[in-house]
């Protein structure tokens, strides 16, 4: 989930690091099947980015997590 977030951080042209995690496993993860993992940018606060995101397989949720992210400048 982590490296997901990372992507929307990258899609928001935004620099941060992750200030916490936390994954919940709702069932267990297929095998030998395409995995789908989407996560979106849900608020902010300040420096603060709060983020979702759910892993599926054939619609069926098997993990979510939530993050949080504390932005960076980016020093020239």
């Amino acid at each position: 989930f982590d490296d997901l977030y990372g992507y929307v951080l990258a899609i928001n042209q935004v620099m941060g690091f992750t200030g916490e995690l936390t994954v919940r496993y709702v069932g267990p993860t297929p095998l030998h099947v395409p995995l789908e993992f989407r996560a979106r940018l849900v608020g902010s606060e300040r420096r603060k980015l709060f983020m979702e995101a759910e892993a599926s397989s054939d619609g069926a949720v098997f993990a979510t997590s939530k993050a949080t992210f504390i932005t960076v400048d980016v020093i020239s």
